[in-house]
């Protein structure tokens, strides 16, 4: 899609005029929240702000305080997973986006769940921060201080600390994108609306793909393909396609894109109108002929560091952006994420670093630029490479870049085209590769869970005997602990083993694309088995407590038959009116049983007119007497017997 023409028919039609249809969005939601945070627990906030802040009064407050949401509510209306969302929710709360007035409460038995009340956490006097170490809430004032230092000299000045951000990107961006769309498309909008004399306007800002990537903390590959997804969306358009010019010193220009506007809208610049006259149709060019590419609007105010200014140096490009084993030079690394530094081919060569030194020490000593490249022939050689191409390579690279590489190569472990990676390493001047991470001590009992889920993925009866990989062992180290933390029993590791393989088993039937890696399934079902096992776990514990609880009653019966009959003496010679009435009428059931309807046999009522048959009827008539009750088995048991169950180990008990 180019600047000029109509361009194809697009899923989303672009974000409309930002004057209407908005919420007044605080800004530290774009410079705290959206860079720093999980996809989910990002839907979870926005979906608050939308609802609380889309609907302010004439002074910008919020219509209504809190907001009381459901699972149903964040899973349909926020597009958040039901699996996370409790765990969204925490973060939310933990980064001091979100505070929850009323806990959730789920559905039981005849008693109706309640869902949550959740508000806006604000912060009243605090400073104007984009620090995440220093936010203690939204800003609730609509301006303030920033509190980043300034540079000497400077004055402070304040600041919009809310914008309105077009409904579409809560609405259509967020509840549907990936995080990586969500935080480029985030980031060019909230450099593409600002404050001015007459209210906020839309500012015709375009960035490069290493500017966006800088700005949503993202690395460039991530970046250029969440930018590739959020221009077939319709989000964002190209505005001036990159070049790359070859030459002794490659130089390229990057692409830059804006947000795609509402093409009805009459400020944008390529909304529907009257065709032009065919001079007017003309793009304007340069005196060489070429198109110009836009000017860059430098930075007001920081995405993620005030040190990133959305410059255009232009950026190197061999290529595919494939990641090898390292982090180029001048890479920092963000959320597991390589943010590349922009690539200066001023400072690559060896000639280029003589002429900037002689800028600052003097003029350069040609028999010492000849020694260097004759130094670095000799280590290229050395490495491997033939003449023409240490020529080449020891011409165009600074000496001190070629022996790091050639020492740093035996640390990236190169398994097949050796001088290959050696030599891109060189050009594009990779930093030194990490130290291999440490794997943790192995667990004695991986082995035999990952034989015995192999063998049960693949339905094998027999011997359990598959070995597993290395990655699989490793991974089954770091989960055997959760599974023996909640049953702390080794001998069940072989009948995990065979209880995930067939969990997974039954989960991959019918994709054809299914693979049995372990260390992958234990990611994605390992926390089934853990509850599956936690639910087994507590089957067992309540089934043993039944029967400890069974033979423990059968084991104590005859003392507290004994403790029934003292109570019914007892009872007899203190409250002997009420005794006799019970006597009374106990005889009336006997005779109504002899000769009443069911006429039953003498030998039945004989048995109904035993002692121990006296003293449970006599136990449950005077159960809740208010002077002298008579203790149900389990309160004699835990108020008056000596051996209770509850005073001695069960291990005790159990012996």
């Amino acid at each position: 899609m180019g600047t000029c023409g109509h361009p194809p028919e697009l899923p989303f039609k672009g974000f409309p005029d930002f004057r209407s249809n908005v919420t007044y969005t605080p800004i530290q939601f774009f410079t705290v929240a959206i860079p720093r945070s999980s996809r989910s627990a990002i839907r979870i906030v926005a979906y608050v702000l939308r609802q609380l802040l889309g609907y302010v009064d004439r002074d910008g407050n919020p219509s209504q305080g809190s907001l009381r949401c459901s699972y149903q509510d964040f899973i349909l209306k926020a597009g958040v997973s039901r699996d996370v969302i409790a765990e969204a929710v925490a973060e939310a709360m933990d980064r001091r986006f979100l505070q929850c007035l009323e806990a959730p409460a789920p559905g039981e038995p005849g008693h109706p769940g309640r869902p949550g009340v959740y508000a806006l956490r604000w912060d009243i006097n605090g400073p104007l921060t984009h620090l995440a170490d220093e936010f203690q809430g939204f800003y609730y004032p609509p301006a303030g201080f920033d509190s980043d230092p300034l540079p000497p000299g400077e004055r402070p000045r304040p600041r919009m600390a809310r914008m309105n951000i077009p409904n579409a990107f809560f609405d259509h961006v967020i509840p549907n994108e990936r995080l990586s769309v969500i935080r480029v498309v985030g980031a060019l909008l909230f450099y593409s609306i600002e404050w001015g004399p007459s209210g906020e306007r839309k500012r015709p800002i375009t960035k490069t793909v290493t500017d966006l990537a800088k700005l949503a903390r993202l690395g460039r590959s991530k970046a250029h393909e969440a930018l590739m997804i959020a221009r077939q969306r319709g989000y964002i358009e190209l505005v001036h396609r990159g070049r790359y010019i070859p030459g002794p010193v490659p130089h390229s220009t990057g692409s830059t894109y804006r947000i795609r506007w509402c093409r009805d809208d009459p400020t944008h610049p390529n909304r529907t109108r009257t065709r032009p006259s065919t001079a007017s149709r003309h793009r304007p060019t340069c005196a060489s002929g070429q198109t110009p590419a836009p000017k860059a609007v430098p930075n007001e105010f920081p995405f993620s560091d005030r040190s990133e200014s959305g410059n255009e140096t232009p950026v190197r490009n061999r290529g595919s952006d494939r990641s090898e084993t390292c982090v180029p030079r001048g890479s920092e690394k963000v959320n597991a994420l390589i943010l590349k530094e922009e690539y200066n081919p001023q400072t690559t060569t060896v000639a280029a670093a003589a002429a900037a030194e002689s800028s600052s020490a003097g003029p350069s000593s040609p028999e010492a630029a000849s020694e260097e490249f004759a130094e670095a022939m000799q280590c290229l050689q050395q490495a491997g490479f033939d003449a023409t191409t240490a020529r080449r390579l020891a011409t165009d690279v600074r000496l001190d870049v070629v022996r790091n590489q050639v020492e740093w190569l035996p640390l990236r472990n190169p398994s097949r085209n050796r001088l290959g990676l050696l030599r891109r390493a060189i050009e594009e001047n990779w930093a030194r590769p990490e130290a291999p991470s440490s794997t943790g001590p192995m667990h004695p009992c991986a082995a035999e869970f990952t034989r015995h889920y192999y063998a049960a993925y693949h339905g094998f009866n027999g011997p359990a005997a598959t070995e597993g990989f290395e990655a699989d062992l490793q991974a089954v180290s770091r989960f055997l602990p959760r599974l023996l933390a909640v049953e702390p029993d080794e001998r069940r590791v072989a009948h995990w083993g065979t209880q995930f393989g067939e969990l997974v088993r039954s989960r991959h039937q019918g994709d054809h694309r299914a693979r049995p890696h372990l260390a992958w399934n234990l990611v994605t079902f390992g926390d089934q088995l853990l509850r599956r096992v936690a639910n087994e776990a507590k089957g067992r514990t309540n089934a043993q407590r039944a029967e400890l609880r069974a033979a423990h009653e059968i084991k104590h019966q005859s003392a507290y038959q004994a403790y029934l009959k003292a109570h019914e003496q007892r009872f007899q010679r203190e409250f002997p009116a009420e005794y006799q009435a019970f006597l009374d009428h106990r005889r009336k059931e006997h005779e109504h049983l002899r000769h009443g309807p069911l006429q039953l046999s003498e030998a039945w009522v004989a048995k109904l007119d035993r002692e121990d048959a006296r003293i449970d009827q006599f136990a449950r008539r005077f159960a809740q007497h208010p002077q002298a009750p008579a203790l149900g088995f389990w309160e004699w048991d835990q108020q008056i017997n000596p051996d209770g169950l509850g005073r001695r180990p069960v291990s005790e008990v159990q012996a």
